[in-house]
Parts: structure tokens; sequence; C-alpha cells
């Protein structure tokens, strides 16, 4: 409880003193997908920074050297894409796929089963499959938590339900986890949750990058260790960014657009602008509000039915569906062409 204390009181004074000074703030301008919310003040992106130092603070002791510096750099890539619009996105890019590559030989923490018997035998048989799949999982993770990082609330508010889910399971089953860095990152991501709420930090480009990194690894590390749990849990945990990602390239593929090139047309933006429409206080907050209700209600059938993956199956549909419908509802409603 201290610890989180501490945290909080740091983050919203280095926040205050950060926007007062108009130092560390995402100076990308309208080319980011933020930019479409209106704002006096630029927002500090220091809530990456302080979620890098007190993650290794805390975790000091378990986290090996490779780990650390693999941290680092998955964090700075993104950092300096907040700061600085001369970072090419496939320069980003290829730096992700050489960073998790790194990561996934070293620690040999790759996706090994799928309950899929043939899939399951190729990445046996092969693992160099299991390997490229993970990577794949985790580029598209990281891409996809980047792209909802444009509401306020939505990040680490997300990523608190899942470290929330995950705890829950360790006090109801025998369950293999390493408790003490799942504790901090509940105390980190809450007390990013309540700053990010007043809007004196976001994550960033390099905060999204950074938890959706630990997250992925944490839990498909979670799924080989507690043979219970089903695969599709881990899917359903982070059905969110990762849907939303793979939607907006299949969006921009069909309209022939850039797909490295960043918009405004994501679920997120769409709720925010239908709020704004209706002249709702506090768009912004209220967007983040709505997902996170949203994602709240299936993490929850989620982690209830963690062990089922026919339960799985259909929670994730569910959840496919109502992000379709949702989305075109909400074009019509404001008119919006693909």
């Amino acid at each position: 409880m201290i610890n989180f204390l501490i945290i909080l009181i740091i983050l919203f004074f280095l926040g205050i003193y950060l926007q007062k000074k108009n130092f560390l703030v995402d100076n990308t301008g309208f080319s980011k997908h933020k930019s479409f919310v209106k704002s006096s003040k630029k927002i500090p992106v220091t809530g990456g920074l302080f979620l890098l130092l007190t993650f290794i603070f805390f975790n000091l002791i378990n986290l090996d050297f490779i780990y650390s510096c693999l941290l680092l750099l998955i964090f700075s890539i993104g950092f300096f894409s907040d700061l600085s619009n001369n970072f090419s996105p496939k320069i980003r890019f290829i730096i992700q796929i050489f960073i998790t590559l790194i990561f996934i030989l070293n620690t040999q923490n790759f996706v090994t089963d799928t309950r899929i018997e043939f899939i399951n035998n190729l990445f046996l048989n092969y693992k160099f499959i299991s390997i490229f799949f993970t990577l794949f999982c985790i580029l598209v993770l990281i891409n996809g938590t980047n792209f909802i990082d444009g509401i306020n609330l939505s990040v680490a508010g997300y990523y608190l339900l899942i470290f929330i889910s995950l705890f829950y399971l360790t006090s109801q089953h025998e369950i293999i986890i390493d408790k003490n860095i799942l504790n901090n990152l509940i105390k980190i991501t809450l007390a990013l949750f309540i700053i990010n709420s007043l809007n004196k930090t976001q994550l960033g480009d390099g905060g999204a990058y950074l938890i959706a990194f630990i997250t992925g690894f944490m839990i498909i590390d979670f799924i080989n260790l507690n043979k219970i749990a089903s695969p599709y849990f881990a899917i359903n945990l982070l059905w969110y960014p990762c849907l939303e990602n793979l939607f907006s390239i299949f969006r921009k593929i069909l309209i022939k657009k850039d797909i490295s090139r960043p918009d405004n047309h994501h679920l997120h933006h769409l709720i925010y602008l239908y709020l704004k429409q209706k002249k709702i206080k506090f768009p912004n907050n209220f967007s983040g509000i709505f997902i996170l209700l949203f994602n709240c209600l299936a993490i929850t059938m989620s982690t209830l039915y963690f062990q089922n993956t026919i339960n799985q199956l259909q929670i994730l549909l569910m959840c496919i569906l109502v992000y379709i419908f949702s989305y075109f509802v909400l074009k019509k409603k404001l008119k919006i062409k693909l």
C-alpha cells in the first residue's frame, strides 16, 4: 500500500511539473492516432518511463540483465517516436521484430499448445513455426496496444483488468506465476490509471509497447506452466488490442491505404466522436469507461471459465461480434466512410 501511494504521489506531481514546463510531451502533432482529442495542454508521455523504472526497481532481484535491456529497448523505440516525427513506423517495426525474437530465443518462451492436435504436432516437430507464431502474436499485441492508447484510461485500465484477473486466479487455484511481479504490476497500472484519468500523464508509444511486451510473454508463460488453463483464455485476455490491430490492417487493405500510417478510425475514436456529437462532458474519459466496462464483462467471464475451451471460444466470438457491430453502427450514425 505504501509503495502504491508513493508511486501515485510522484506520478501526480511529476505530471503537473512536466506539463507546466512543456517537457517530455508528445511533440508529434497531428500525425499520431491520439491527435483527434483536442486539449489545451499537452500531456507528458512519462507514464511509460515511470512504468519502466518502477517495474525494474521493484523486481530487480527477479529480472536478469538481458530481460532488463530488452525492456529498455522496446520502451525506447516507442518513447523516441513520441518525441519525434522522424522515426519511421517501418524501422520501429523491424526493431520490434529483432527485440521480440531475441527474447523468445533467450527464454524459450513461446506458444506450445493450441488444443488442436495437428497444430500442436507442427509446433512440436518444427519449433521455428511456434517461434514465428509467437513473434506474430506479440507484434500484433504490441502495436494493437499502441492503437488503443488514443483514449484516456483505455490501456492502463485494460491491463489492470488483466492483472486483477490473474491475481484472482492465484487466490482460487494452484497457479504457477510470479506473484511479486504481478502485485507490482497491479500497483503501477492502478497508479497510472488514476493519474491518466486526471490528464497528468499518458503511457505514450513507449509505455504501450512496454506493457504489452511484459504482459504478452507473462501470459504465454502462464499458459505453458498451468496446463489446467485453456490456451484460448490467453486470447480472451488480450482480444481487444489484437482485434483492433488486425481489424485496422484489414480495413486499410480494403481501402488501399498504407497499413503503417495511423488514422482516427479506430473504435475508441468513433465512441469519442459520438459522445462529443451528443455533447457529453468529458468524452475522452467516458469513451475509455465504455470500453473498459465491456472488457470488464468479457475478462470476468473468461476468468470464471478459464479452464473451459468451448466457453472461451464462445466468449471470443461474442467479443468479435460486439466489436464489429458497434463499429459499423457508429460509422453509420457518424456518417463516416471506411
